[in-house]
């Protein structure tokens, strides 16, 4: 069991949290060569028009990145080709990179915002969703829930809506680069690759708490405490 302490608080009145965690693996699929060795990956098959890359200079550095293995270093540099253009093509195409790196936890996301900034083609809807559909199943489901020690009671949304969590993969995968996810507490279950994980919970006022967990696949669910 788990208690975040209030930064500043009079130790014979402290209120903490209490933190319980409940993982729930999904199933896996299996893996193909391709999928185990990024370097050997063919090219989609299934790529809309509207999300094909045009030739580059950063697209054929992360080409080049890519046929090295580097495909976390691949995506980054596609990453930063969206920040500087605004074309999620590129925010697209880090996603794939991020799938062949084996970071699953972070496609996910990445092709959330690639269907959040598309919202009404359907066509690439329906592509990306498929796309969603096939990293969460690598993923397991971590679920948090925060409470407050003293009650017992769930704490006040305006706390929870503040709470900051980063979740980093402590082992390295294909890519030679661990997964990192930044964001703000939402109520949904993290997905988390496979293999050993730090999540570091931040809630307003108090002390920060972290858990080393990795999640048992094929256990069903789990809780850590």
């Amino acid at each position: 069991m788990l208690s975040l302490v209030p930064r500043h608080a009079n130790r014979s009145r402290l209120t903490s949290l209490l933190v319980a965690l409940a993982l729930a693996p999904a199933p896996a699929l299996a893996q193909t060569p391709a999928e185990l060795d990024g370097a050997r990956r063919p090219p989609p098959t299934d790529l809309p028009a509207a999300l094909t890359l045009l030739p580059g200079p950063q697209v054929d550095e992360a080409q080049t990145l890519a046929r090295a293995g580097r495909h976390g270093d691949a995506a980054d540099r596609l990453y930063m080709a969206f920040q500087s253009t605004g074309d999620d093509r590129y925010l697209y195409h880090a996603a794939l990179e991020q799938v062949a790196a084996g970071q699953h936890s972070l496609a996910l996301r990445t092709f959330q915002q690639v269907l959040a900034r598309r919202p009404g083609d359907e066509a690439i809807r329906v592509h990306l969703e498929e796309k969603i559909a096939a990293a969460t199943s690598r993923t397991a489901a971590v679920r948090l829930r925060l409470l407050d020690r003293r009650t017992g009671q769930p704490l006040p949304p305006n706390v929870l809506a503040q709470i900051q969590i980063v979740a980093r993969a402590l082992s390295p995968t294909g890519s030679g680069r661990p997964a990192e996810l930044t964001l703000v507490y939402d109520g949904q279950p993290l997905r988390l690759d496979p293999g050993p994980w730090s999540v570091l919970v931040r809630p307003p006022g108090y002390r920060p708490v972290e858990l080393r967990r990795s999640p048992m696949w094929g256990a069903g669910e789990e809780t850590w405490d």
